[in-house]
């Protein structure tokens, strides 16, 4: 396990369960956030593992998608070039996304990192209707401010919980 996963699952006092990307063995709608650090370019099938990924996040919930590089440098750093192509590339992560039950919200593709975030739709589909008493996705806030009593800065992903999954592992 690579030691900034164990560093995050202990800043969160997470429990990491080692689970197939493809297959997690998690309840439909189970999770309110997902993080998934470097995932999805090691991923077989990309769109099973974003259907998988949406399939046990809760509608209007979050993945958010990381690399401590960003793309340009971790290609230098394999001595080749970066393509438009490539799973990462803005237009293929947002057309994959839109297939496979994701709004790509966030698109940062800076040197020194990777940063991107999709909001799961209402009905399994980007594009989803609100839940009942609820906005669609694009008329919420990406994070809800700290309930009376919590901690400033604190803030809740708008799902039903705060479990996630990082970087091929579940956290709870």
């Amino acid at each position: 396990m690579p030691a900034y996963t164990a560093a995050i699952a202990w800043a969160a006092r997470a429990t990491l369960l080692p689970a197939d990307a493809h297959r997690l063995p998690l309840a439909a709608a189970s999770l309110g956030t997902i993080v998934a650090a470097g995932l999805l370019p090691h991923l077989p099938e990309l769109g099973t593992g974003l259907r998988e990924l949406a399939r046990v996040t809760a509608p209007g919930g979050l993945m958010i998608l990381f690399h401590p590089t960003g793309r340009a440098a971790l290609a230098a750093r394999h001595r080749r070039v970066v393509r438009d192509d490539e799973v990462l590339s803005e237009a293929p992560l947002r057309a994959a996304a839109e297939r496979t039950g994701w709004r790509l919200r966030t698109y940062d593709d800076a040197p020194h990192r990777f940063f991107a975030v999709a909001v799961r739709g209402w009905d399994g589909t980007a594009r989803g209707d609100a839940a009942p008493g609820m906005g669609p996705p694009g008329d919420r806030p990406m994070w809800t401010p700290a309930r009376p009593g919590e901690p400033p800065g604190h803030a809740k992903s708008p799902g039903p919980s705060a479990r996630g999954f990082i970087g091929g592992r579940y956290w709870d």
